[in-house]
This record gives C-alpha cells, sequence and structure tokens, in this order.
C-alpha cells in the first residue's frame, strides 16, 4: 500500500515537473487577490471568499489592514501573499505631513 503511495506521488511530480500545462492543471496557479489596497471582486466570487476571510488572513500575518496592500495573491495553497506599501507610500498623510513639518523647522 505504501509503495503505491510513493510511486503515485513520484509520477504526479514527474509529470508537473515535466509538463508546465498539467501541473497548472493539478495544482492550479496564484490569482491576484488584492490591488492597490483594493479586493478584486471577480476572485473572491470564483474562490467564494468574504471580506472577513480576507482580513482574517492578513491578520494571521500581521497586516492590520487591506489598505495597506500594494498586491496580494491567493496561492495555489489557499495562503495570501501580499507585500505591504510603505507607509508614505500608502499615503500616510499624518507621516507626510510629520515630514514635511521637520523639513520646514529645519530651514
Amino acid at each position: 500500500m505504501a509503495a503505491t503511495l510513493f510511486a503515485t506521488n513520484y509520477l504526479m511530480s514527474l509529470a508537473q515537473y515535466r509538463s508546465p500545462g498539467f501541473k497548472k492543471l493539478v495544482s492550479g496557479e496564484a490569482m491576484e487577490l488584492i490591488r492597490d489596497g483594493k479586493p478584486g471582486r471577480q476572485v473572491m466570487q470564483k474562490e467564494r471568499m468574504t471580506m472577513d476571510d480576507i482580513k482574517s488572513s492578513l491578520r494571521a500575518r500581521g497586516i492590520d489592514s487591506i489598505e495597506r496592500v500594494r498586491l496580494g495573491y491567493l496561492e495555489d495553497d489557499g495562503e495570501i501573499s501580499a507585500p505591504l506599501y510603505r507607509e508614505a507610500e500608502a499615503g500616510d498623510q499624518n507621516a507626510m505631513e510629520q515630514s514635511h513639518r521637520k523639513k520646514s523647522q529645519m530651514t
């Protein structure tokens, strides 16, 4: 029984290595879920995800707000990968204003 499982696993791995189309069919591919802090509603509907699902997954990664995400992908394993904006890039007016005040005070 165990030998059959190992052989099947080996053959599946070999087929995925040799055929990108087979790999895509079996494993799937990452889909763009978040762009510029806004969720992709079509992907959410296709994958039957709610905003609560996305927020929960982001919180588990230490991301407190979807608006901080520049580009987020729903990976083929169900995880969300999401690089963040730097605070100034995300439009954090407070940080920009403080930076501007410091510059003004220096001159």
